[in-house]
């Protein structure tokens, strides 16, 4: 049976970088094929080349029989591919009838007809077991039920092939279950999937197939069946990444960090400590506060209780600049919007920050900037065609790479981490790991906010457990385990 998509010797090339190189791959209808890679082994860019974005310099695209000349993401998805994005692109003050139509309403003596729209829509939502309803706006979704509009836009427009981009970067297990049951509910209709996710352990769950790319080009091609994990980091990094996390060895030193009774609205009575050399870690469910403690003490959400200490002098921060003034970096869990200036330079994002410093007489001193700026480049391997490159051309994780030399080059003497390996493949994680146990051998604090268990236990000296807006518990030493983070996070 011939296979619905089938790529043939695709190649795509940016200055300096070959994204694509000779990628050939095949789906056929009612599969999921998975596709692996690092940040960078150009999963993204052969995204955007089935969805009509990029338009590639050689190679085939046949579609459902059809040889394809995708010139616009329009000529693809009437082809019958459907991409659902890892930033959601729906419009949030609509209905979710409106976002699924939006476009190709249906209409009825020149008006939009709301009331079919509205009827098909729960037809679909009905059919696709969705536990939402056709007139809730968008905004009031959690970020699992936009996934579901997106997929339900996609089945609207009767997509044969569905392109998830890291569908599960900002669900809970609970809601990936629901995620997961409703593609194999529609791989039984003859739908099919390309499945991308860093969360390896995903794709033996939903996976029929993996492709794994590295370097712009296709390292391994595999049936999901007798493999393991192991197998596809090989194929993935090329290399043995060996022991995950570095040894607790550091020097531990004085209290840099308290804080007293702080509260935020959601928020009350916090109160914990960080030393110089120390990763403390902060566990919990998605909502029980964890990053809204992040915010409060980085000036970005508003205190309305409590006192913070820095070196044991109290300083009162309103805003970010109060906080850098103070000696804290924030490396935020949202790297498009608050992490980095996306369509800056790599340079002008590692030095904003500290502009001063690099400024002559009044001018910036572009060998300065240079220098500094190639000095990160090096140390912190990103990978980069040049200084100049818009920070939105690189991959995820060479993005938050740029996050964290900006800090550093701040200098700052407590460092807090939300989710700094989100959405950033198993290698350059490693890479992360090994940074921020550096970087506390050197004697910087660092709070680490992370989903991830074993990254918490991994990484942190101590860890405290939130719950409902407060800390449950504080854990060290032998009782650091899964089992004791998830009881603290769930029991009353």
């Amino acid at each position: 049976m011939e296979p619905l998509l089938k790529v043939n010797d695709i190649s795509k090339e940016f200055p300096g970088v070959k994204a694509l190189d000779h990628i050939s791959l095949e789906v056929h209808q009612g599969e999921v094929l998975c596709l692996a890679g690092e940040n960078g082994a150009g999963k993204s860019t052969l995204i955007k080349v089935l969805s009509g974005i990029y338009i590639p310099e050689a190679g085939e695209i046949w579609f459902d029989g059809k040889l394809c000349n995708f010139k616009k993401p329009q000529d693809s998805l009437e082809a019958g591919i459907s991409v659902v994005h890892q930033e959601h692109k729906l419009i949030e003050n609509l209905t979710v009838a409106e976002n699924i139509f939006f476009g190709r309403f249906p209409m009825k003596n020149g008006l939009v007809d709301f009331k079919k729209m509205y009827a098909d829509t729960e037809e679909i939502i009905e059919k696709l077991g969705l536990h939402i309803q056709a007139r809730m706006v968008v905004e009031s979704l959690t970020s699992s039920q936009s996934q579901m509009v997106e997929i339900a836009k996609a089945y609207s427009r009767n997509a044969k092939l569905m392109i998830l981009d890291e569908p599960s970067s900002s669900i809970t297990d609970t809601e990936l279950e629901v995620l997961l049951a409703l593609i194999n509910q529609l791989k039984k209709e003859g739908k099919s999937f390309i499945y991308i996710t860093h969360k390896l352990k995903e794709m033996f769950v939903i996976g029929d197939r993996v492709v794994v790319l590295k370097d712009g080009k296709k390292s391994g091609e595999r049936s999901m069946e007798g493999l393991d994990v192991d197998q596809i980091v090989a194929m993935m990094v090329g290399r043995d990444i060996g022991k995950v996390f570095p040894p607790k060895n550091r020097k531990i030193g004085k209290e840099i960090l308290r804080v007293e009774h702080l509260a935020n609205g959601l928020s009350e009575d916090i109160s914990f400590s960080v030393r110089h050399g120390e990763i403390v870690g902060f566990a919990g469910l998605v909502g029980a506060g964890r990053s809204e403690i992040a915010e409060t003490i980085f000036g970005y959400r508003k205190r309305t209780g409590g006192k913070i200490f820095i070196d044991g002098e109290e300083v009162d921060i309103r805003r970010p600049k109060d906080a850098i003034r103070a000696g804290i970096g924030f490396v935020t869990e949202d790297r498009k919007k608050t992490g980095a200036i996306q369509n800056k330079s790599v340079a002008f994002n590692i030095t904003f920050a500290q502009i001063q410093s690099i400024m002559k007489h009044g001018f910036l001193s572009t060998k300065l900037e240079s220098e500094i700026t190639n000095s990160f480049i090096k140390m912190l391997k990103i990978k980069t065609p040049g200084i100049h490159q818009e920070v939105q051309n690189l991959s995820g994780g060479n993005q938050q790479k740029v996050i964290l030399s900006k800090w550093l080059m701040t200098k700052s003497k407590l460092l807090i981490c939300d989710e700094p390996t989100k959405g950033i493949d198993v290698g350059t994680k490693q890479e992360f790991y090994q940074i921020l146990s550096q970087l506390a051998g050197e004697g910087v604090a660092i709070m680490l906010i992370s989903s991830e268990l074993p990254e918490i236990i991994g990484l942190s000296d101590r860890v405290y457990v939130l719950r409902g807006g407060s800390i449950r518990k504080e854990l060290s030493g032998d009782e650091l385990s899964e089992e004791n983070i998830a009881d603290y996070a769930m029991k009353d």
